[in-house]
């Protein structure tokens, strides 16, 4: 950067600048709001460098840097700055198949239909259903409120609906699996 390219640049931003720059780059060029408040930009520094195009939010509390990305791998820019990597359905369900087995509780039903409604996973003698949410799939406003009366729906029709993140299947598992040995006893 020559000095005339600093003019327009807050002399303090340089340096927190380079750091965005490398985090975005890490990331397919984007970085969440809490990554950038951790390095020590408060709203008006964000607010500033929207205005000026240097970030472009994408989501609520994701920004790419300098650039917007094509609507096809939002997806997956939003599940890497979540930290969860691209999920599949099989890879969900081996971790709910080894959660079972690890804990000695009985499997369930997989993507089952129940009431119309495909679910995840199912143990139809308790009326469990259990749904396992990634940020990128169920991330959004409308998927939010989607699952929401959804839930409603198959609450009132008698079934209990729990939901687990992909964070809570893969790093709290003694708390997944005591919750359903609780739900699973209950019934």
């Amino acid at each position: 950067m020559t000095g005339a390219d600093l003019r327009w640049i807050p002399r303090d931003s340089v340096g927190v600048d380079e750091q965005i720059a490398v985090l975005a780059a890490a990331q397919h060029g984007v970085v969440a709001l809490t990554q950038l408040r951790a390095i020590g930009i408060r709203s008006g520094a964000i607010y500033h460098r929207v205005r000026c195009g240097r970030l472009h939010q994408l989501h609520r509390g994701v920004f790419a840097v300098g650039h917007t990305p094509r609507p096809r791998t939002l997806k997956r820019i939003v599940a890497t700055i979540h930290n969860e990597p691209p999920i599949t359905r099989s890879h969900l369900e081996a971790l709910m198949r080894d959660l079972c087995d690890q804990h000695g509780l009985p499997r369930p039903e997989v993507n089952s239909m129940v009431e119309g409604e495909e679910v995840d996973f199912f143990w139809r003698a308790q009326r469990l259903i259990v749904e396992t949410d990634g940020h990128a799939t169920h991330g959004t406003n409308v998927a939010f409120e989607r699952d929401r009366a959804r839930d409603a729906r198959l609450t009132l029709l008698g079934y209990r609906v729990v939901r687990f993140t992909y964070q809570q299947l893969t790093y709290e598992r003694d708390h997944v699996a005591a919750t359903l040995r609780g739900l699973l006893s209950a019934a």
